[in-house]
C-alpha cells in the first residue's frame, strides 16, 4: 500500500478503506484518473467517488491541511471516537456551498457517521452543522491533551526515567506566560529559605547560591540538588500539560507530514538516538556549550545547551554525552530544507531525558538500537 496514494484519495473525498484497497491493487491517482468511469463503476466505485477522482470542478484538499486535520483528529471519527473504522474527510458546510477546504470546515467521520450527516429526518439532519462543529471541537481538544500526556506517560512509566537537562530560564518564562500557579508548600518554602527560589517560586541565580562547597561540576552539585531537581521536574511537567505538543516520534520518516504539522514556534517531542559534541570547552564549567542532534530518514533535529544545567553528575557525563537515546521536548526556533532535501529542525530544547519508557510507535531503522 502506498500511503501517498491513500492521502491523495482522501484529499478527494474517498473513504480510507476504499483508498487503501485501490492502493493495494497498484492504482495511483493518475492511473485512476485515466481510467474510464464505466470501468471504475464495474470496480464498485460510486458515481460520487468517480466524480471526485476525475476532479470535476472541485480541487483536492491541500496536502498540509489534510495532514493537519487527520493528525488533530488522530485519524478517528470525531463523533463516535471509535478507532480502526474507515474514515472520510467531510466538509461541514458542503463544498458546493462553502467552496472552503479550510481546517475549520473539515471533520473526520467514520462511514456510519458520515451517512448520518447526509441523512435527513423530516425537517432536520441527524447530524447538523452545529452538532458537527461541537463534536469536532471536543474531540480535537481531547486529542490535543492526549498528545501532551503521551510525553508525560513515557516519563512516568519509565522505572529510571529522569530529566537529564532542563532549560531553567525558558521554563520559568513559560510558567509565567501560562499563568501556572506555583504552590508555595513547605517544600518550596524550604528552598526559598535556602535562597534557591525567590518569593514567586522562580529559581534564583545559581552562581550566587551559598553552598557548602566552593567548586561544583554542575549547578545542582550540592546537598540540596535532589530537592531542586524534583522541583524543576514538577514545573516542567506542569508546563507540558498545558501545551499543544506535536509528537514527531511516529512520523520521523515522513518529512512531508512533519512539514505540514510543524512550524516555527511549534512545541514538539521526539524520542531518538542523539549525538552530543562539545563545541566550547567550559572554563569555568558553567560556560561549556554542547550541541546535540539526531539524524536519519532525511530529518535532522538539533539543539545547543549548557551541560552546567544538567540535573545530576551522571546526566552530564553519561546521559548528555556520546550517543544516547533521549526523549526531547522543545519549541521550534527554525525549520529549513537543505539543498539536498534534508529537513532541519532547530530546537530551543526545554527538557531532555533518559530512561523514559520506549515509545510504542518509535520509528527505528536496522542500525539503531534502543541504548
Amino acid at each position: 500500500m502506498n500511503q501517498r496514494t491513500v492521502n491523495a484519495l482522501l484529499s478527494r473525498g474517498l473513504a480510507s478503506n476504499l483508498a487503501e484497497i485501490l492502493s493495494a491493487k497498484g492504482f495511483t491517482l493518475r492511473k485512476l484518473q485515466q481510467t474510464k468511469a464505466e470501468t471504475l463503476l464495474g470496480m464498485g466505485l460510486s458515481k460520487n467517488d468517480i466524480s471526485n477522482i476525475h476532479a470535476g470542478d472541485r480541487p483536492p484538499i491541500p496536502e498540509d491541511t489534510l495532514f493537519s486535520v487527520l493528525s488533530s483528529n488522530r485519524r478517528t471519527c470525531c463523533v463516535c471516537w471509535r478507532q480502526n473504522k474507515p474514515i472520510i474527510v467531510h466538509h461541514i458546510k458542503e463544498w458546493a456551498v462553502s467552496r472552503s477546504h479550510s481546517k475549520e470546515n473539515l471533520a473526520v467521520l467514520c462511514l456510519d457517521c458520515h451517512d448520518l450527516a447526509h441523512t435527513k429526518k423530516q425537517l432536520s439532519q441527524n447530524l447538523t452543522v452545529g452538532e458537527l462543529k461541537r463534536h469536532k471541537a471536543e474531540w480535537e481538544r481531547i486529542v490535543g491533551e492526549e498528545k501532551s500526556r503521551t510525553l508525560l506517560n513515557l516519563k512516568q512509566s519509565g522505572y529510571s526515567a529522569r530529566w537529564d537537562w532542563i532549560n531553567c530560564r525558558r521554563l520559568f518564562e513559560l510558567v509565567n506566560r501560562l499563568g501556572i500557579n506555583i504552590d508555595m508548600t513547605n517544600d518550596v518554602n524550604h528552598l526559598k529559605d535556602k535562597g534557591f527560589v525567590d518569593g514567586r517560586g522562580f529559581l534564583t541565580d545559581d552562581l550566587q547560591w551559598e553552598l557548602d562547597k566552593s567548586r561544583r561540576d554542575y549547578f545542582l552539585d550540592s546537598g540540596y540538588g535532589f530537592s531542586v531537581a524534583n522541583y524543576l521536574d514538577g514545573l516542567l511537567e506542569a508546563v507540558i500539560g498545558e501545551l499543544p505538543v506535536v509528537d514527531i516520534t511516529p512520523i520521523r520518516n515522513k518529512r512531508r507530514e512533519i512539514k505540514a504539522l510543524v512550524e516555527m514556534g511549534s512545541f514538539i517531542s521526539i524520542q531518538a538516538p542523539f549525538n552530543f559534541t562539545t563545541i566550547t570547552d567550559g572554563k569555568p564549567a558553567s560556560k561549556e556549550v554542547k550541541t546535540a542532534y539526531c539524524q536519519g530518514y532525511g530529518l535532522r533535529v538539533e539543539f545547543t545547551f549548557q551541560p552546567w544545567y544538567c540535573t545530576s553528575c551522571s546526566a552530564k557525563h553519561s546521559g548528555m554525552a556520546g550517543r544516547r537515546v533521549q526523549t526531547v521536548f522543545g519549541f521550534v526556533r527554525d525549520i529549513t530544507t537543505t539543498h539536498d532535501g534534508e529537513l532541519v529542525i532547530s530546537l530551543s530544547c526545554l527538557g531532555a531525558g533518559t530512561g523514559f519508557k520506549r515509545h510504542e510507535q518509535r520509528v527505528i531503522s536496522d542500525f539503531e538500537g534502543y541504548y
